[in-house]
């Protein structure tokens, strides 16, 4: 390796180090603000069969809808960013090795935006699973009943409807663990291999 490929290695891992940290603080940000809204209350059978709580689980949800659009606004100018200062930095290097530097860029960051656009229609999904569920509740506080920790339901289409709800939002809640425990291993994986830290 020449000395430009070193110089130019050594200023993608300082250009990597700086985005990983600004991506970190965000990330922390927003895990405190989702932490925060308490989603998990949205489940509670007396919180779903309360008019006032299922008012109050709405505002969640639109505060988290706000919050995975303000997501999105963040990662679109985190690769963009991140691929400008990179490309930016091999002017030095041969033609040649710039067009392979290029080339394996545009393939791993069409492999990302591939993830992205899935992790975008998970969560999607959980959000509009979540309203259905909200809305089905709606009106029903006498035919559906909390006693001994479950729900009774006085109308078996209702009781199937409620099911195929709430496995439909713990079935999207799994695929999105699965593919955020998959991305966090990468990172891990990518920043050790550079000697970077999390």
């Amino acid at each position: 390796m020449n000395a430009l490929e070193i110089q130019y290695e050594e200023s993608v891992i300082a250009v990597v180090s700086q985005y990983i940290a600004l991506a970190s603080k965000f990330s922390t940000e927003q895990t405190l603000f989702q932490n925060n809204l308490e989603l998990e209350e949205i489940f509670h059978p007396t919180a779903l069969l309360s008019s006032t709580a299922r008012k109050d689980s709405r505002g969640k949800v639109d505060r988290l809808t706000a919050m995975f659009e303000k997501y999105k606004q963040f990662y679109d100018a985190y690769v963009i960013g991140i691929n400008k200062s990179i490309i930016s930095l091999q002017s030095d290097l041969p033609e040649a090795r710039q067009k392979e530097i290029s080339a394996t860029m545009m393939s791993q960051m069409q492999d990302k935006l591939i993830g992205q656009a899935y992790f975008y229609e998970l969560r999607q999904r959980w959000i509009d699973a979540v309203i259905v569920l909200l809305d089905f509740f709606d009106g029903k506080e006498e035919t559906i009943r909390y006693d001994e920790d479950e729900l009774w339901f006085d109308n078996d289409d209702e009781y199937d409807c409620f099911n195929t709800v709430a496995a439909e939002i713990n079935e999207i809640a799994e695929k999105e663990t699965e593919l955020m425990n998959g991305r966090i291993n990468e990172i891990r994986q990518q920043t050790e291999t550079m000697g970077l830290t999390l």
